[in-house]
């Protein structure tokens, strides 16, 4: 019955999958609705929490004055090529530099400008490349009237994506006794201080599984062996020529294959 009053749920356990904290943002990437509600119960009842600074800010979001979801300009548009320009029409920075850097550098510029965006464009960048590999990112930005083969377009830091938020261990497990936490909600240690972006699954795909093992048997999930060869964490040298990564190993103790 959809009566708009609180009712309660009693479960033996709970996982809290509330997503990100994006909603709190004047830009983002992610939906308005995802304001960190896990965060925020948390703190009222003492569930630990760790690194919430760990925010990660997209340089390039295309700007836009009106509330909802900002598109993403990739960071591979910087890679082919197209370069950020300040109100003057003047690049400003290494366009190749950590997306921090990036996005500090373009907030910074905004400050000096007094503008909420500064602008990137594909001049540099061959044609057939924007139309190729930039097909629906140059579609996305004709439905605001700009065309990139033409003009540059308005960008702004953008939040992207939360790695720090409800402690778990390697089972999702909080510190309050049989509440969990998987996906963005959770903070598993993943990621470090800058998103890398396929653990994105990790926390929503390994950790979910791990966490519902852990609710169904009690037991923590064992590590299974998955193709050839086995990933116990050992280095293996892929040729016969020593390369820096098989020196490394070899000193740290962790080389698997015998010389």
């Amino acid at each position: 019955m959809h009566t708009g009053k609180p009712f309660k749920i009693h479960a033996r356990h709970t996982l809290w999958a509330t997503g990100g904290i994006g909603g709190v943002y004047d830009h983002s990437t992610n939906y308005p609705q995802l304001t960190g509600d896990a965060c925020y119960i948390a703190q009222e009842h003492g569930i630990t929490m760790e690194h919430l600074d760990y925010v990660q800010i997209h340089p390039t979001g295309l700007f836009s004055p009106q509330p909802g979801r900002t598109f993403l300009i990739s960071e591979s548009c910087r890679g082919e090529g197209a370069i950020l320009l300040n109100a003057a029409g003047e690049r400003f920075t290494d366009e190749l530099q950590p997306r921090d850097v990036v996005a500090a550098a373009i907030r910074e510029q905004m400050k000096q400008d007094g503008t909420e965006h500064e602008w990137l464009s594909f001049a540099p960048v061959d044609r057939d490349v924007v139309t190729g590999h930039f097909a629906n990112i140059r579609a996305r930005c004709l439905e605001d009237g700009r065309d990139i083969l033409d003009e540059p377009i308005p960008v702004t830091p953008t939040q992207h994506y939360f790695m720090g938020g409800v402690w778990v261990d390697k089972d999702g497990r909080t510190s309050m006794p049989e509440l969990y936490a998987a996906g963005e909600t959770a903070c598993n240690g993943v990621h470090g201080k800058n998103r890398l972006a396929s653990n994105s699954l990790l926390e929503s795909l390994v950790w979910g599984r791990r966490a519902a093992w852990r609710m169904r048997t009690g037991e923590s999930l064992a590590v299974e062996q998955a193709g050839e060869p086995a990933l116990d964490g050992r280095h293996r040298a892929l040729s016969a020529d020593s390369l820096a990564i098989d020196d490394l190993a070899r000193a740290a103790g962790t080389q698997a294959v015998e010389e």
